[in-house]
């Protein structure tokens, strides 16, 4: 099947043998690059972002494994596959490529049919972390703009409330304790120049937002009635109203 979007690249100081497999892999639709030795293959990696990586052991400069080791540090936390392809074919050097961050070892003459099998596997690892890379960056977005509104709440709720928490004057004090930051309660206080005081004590449906904007009307309500001196059954008569009106069935604040 034809590979579309991924990117291999090949490390090895042979020519002959990097031609072997380029002439193998675009053919079927791999977009291919090429290094001569593992120095080139860390700066390719950076340029290049390849897919996979095809990586020979012995080689001038710096051979499979340094650079392995390299390419795994500047990686971070995307995963790059790496097969080394090695005529080291004992069972220690074979060990010794894995636990040095291969994650596959073919031994040369390199079985093309074995190659491509090998790659098909990881193809299908590259595309699920792809697949979670987006699905994450949708999961973060919806995050984010969970918090902006949660920090709206915060900041509605402090409106709505005069910032009352720890409020206190000769015989009142207000001290609330929430098991959530933006929980839905509030208490509020009006004192007329009568010198007569209000206090409300209210809790909304839910948490954060939604709960905040329930408030909303709530405590407009209250400031009005009881800045013109209204009763309290006055009062609450117009919030139930109000809210009646606003919110839906599954919504309400007892107050």
């Amino acid at each position: 099947m034809p590979q579309k979007n991924i990117k291999i690249l090949i490390v090895d100081d042979t020519a002959v043998n990097i031609k072997v497999i380029e002439m193998f892999l675009k053919p079927r639709g791999y977009d291919v690059v090429t290094a001569e030795d593992g120095q080139i293959a860390i700066e390719k990696f950076i340029s290049e972002k390849p897919d996979i990586i095809l990586m020979d052991v012995m080689m001038p400069n710096v051979d499979g494994y340094d650079a392995t080791i390299a390419i795994r540090g500047l990686a971070g936390d995307r995963w790059v596959p790496i097969i080394f392809l090695s005529a080291k074919a004992n069972p220690e050097d074979q060990v010794k490529g894995i636990e040095i961050g291969g994650d596959d070892y073919l031994t040369k003459p390199v079985n093309l049919n074995l190659l491509e099998a090998k790659l098909g596997a990881m193809i299908r690892i590259v595309n699920m972390q792809k697949e979670l890379a987006r699905t994450h960056g949708i999961l973060q977005g919806y995050y984010d703009q969970a918090e902006q509104e949660l920090e709206l709440a915060k900041k509605l709720m402090q409106n709505m409330t005069g910032n009352s928490q720890g409020y206190s004057e000769e015989h009142i004090h207000i001290y609330s304790n929430a098991l959530e930051e933006i929980n839905g309660d509030i208490t509020v206080t009006y004192r007329t120049r009568n010198d007569n005081l209000y206090l409300l004590m209210a809790d909304a449906t839910g948490h954060g937002l939604a709960a905040a904007i329930s408030q909303i009307p709530v405590t407009q309500i209250f400031y009005q009635m009881a800045e013109k001196g209204y009763s309290v059954s006055a009062i609450a008569q117009k919030i139930n109203h109000t809210l009646k009106k606003l919110l839906p069935p599954n919504r309400f604040v007892t107050a």
